[in-house]
């Protein structure tokens, strides 16, 4: 596998602040650039709305396509995926985007607590050179490893 210099980062809405504050210091520690679809491009003005309280996460005023576009652009961009997924904040988008990930052809890694056994799961990161951990500091740790 060639060197991860870029992943996109998938993740729920509802836990972007905690996501956001681990890729900060990800980023600093491994020099591995995480594109963060809630924060890292002009087209998500409307996170702004949502952290200000002026709109909710799935008010239905979102522009999907743009959305969906960006997103997907990004992806193509990158190196491949690493995704936050777990039981209690699960996500449509994070599955979608690691569905896409693995059509694509790009390593797709799971971060998940409690599904780290699903069979989808497993069957993307397996059958896209990825892999499954259960926590941020063992992805960080076995990425790092990887890429060396």
């Amino acid at each position: 596998m060639k060197k991860l210099r870029h992943l996109y980062l998938a993740h729920p809405i509802l836990v972007r602040h905690d996501i956001r504050n681990w890729e900060v210091g990800f980023e600093e520690r491994t020099g591995i650039v995480l594109s963060n679809p809630f924060y890292d491009g002009a087209e998500r003005a409307d996170i702004l709305l949502i952290d200000s309280g002026k709109r909710a996460p799935y008010s239905g005023k979102l522009d999907a396509d743009k959305i969906v576009h960006g997103d997907l652009k990004k992806i193509d961009e990158s190196d491949g995926l690493v995704a936050w997924v777990e039981r209690r904040t699960p996500s449509i988008g994070t599955f979608m985007e690691c569905w896409y990930a693995y059509t694509t052809k790009k390593p797709v890694f799971i971060v998940s607590p409690d599904w780290h056994t699903h069979p989808w799961l497993v069957f993307v990161t397996r059958h896209s050179g990825g892999f499954i951990v259960k926590t941020l500091k063992e992805f960080e740790r076995k990425i790092v490893r990887l890429n060396k």
